[in-house]
């Protein structure tokens, strides 16, 4: 991770540095949106291996943690983790979610998204799924970069 690397459009990496630098976590997008999260550092390993491997890797693969998270529930794994790595409690403030009523919702019975990685982690891979590290990393760093204190 790099300050001057041009990657704060990424939600998390956004999300860090709002609790860095006003002590907020602040959504642009509404609770419900579900979305498909890798740590970069697993991007990263995977298309190195796929560069650095004597495999003949071709075709279309996905590349994703396999799984769907609300941003709901982001903003909750990122308040769990600015309070074990940082030691502070952060609240997650999002738009009105009246914008996209008919959005459907995972807990209502609909369907939830995933994507597939079944290709990519038998042809090239595990993905690691786990968030944590990646985000504790960030967390710290976003402290270090641009606070003194949150």
């Amino acid at each position: 991770m790099n300050k001057e690397a041009d990657c704060w459009m990424l939600v998390v990496n956004d999300i860090a540095r709002q609790i860095a630098t006003n002590g907020r976590m602040e959504f642009r997008s509404q609770r419900n949106i579900q979305r498909d999260f890798i740590g970069i550092d697993q991007i990263c390993k995977i298309v190195g291996e796929i560069i650095t491997s004597s495999k003949k890797i071709t075709g279309i693969y996905n590349l994703g943690g396999g799984r769907s998270l609300t941003l709901e529930g982001l903003a909750n794994l990122i308040s769990e983790r600015a309070m074990k790595t940082l030691g502070v409690s952060i609240e997650a403030t999002f738009p009105e979610d009246n914008l996209i009523s008919n959005f459907p919702y995972p807990d209502k019975g609909n369907t939830e998204l995933i994507i597939s990685t079944e290709k990519i982690q038998k042809e090239v891979m595990n993905i690691d799924t786990d968030l944590k590290k990646e985000i504790d990393e960030l967390l710290i760093s976003s402290q270090e970069w641009f606070s003194k204190a949150v």
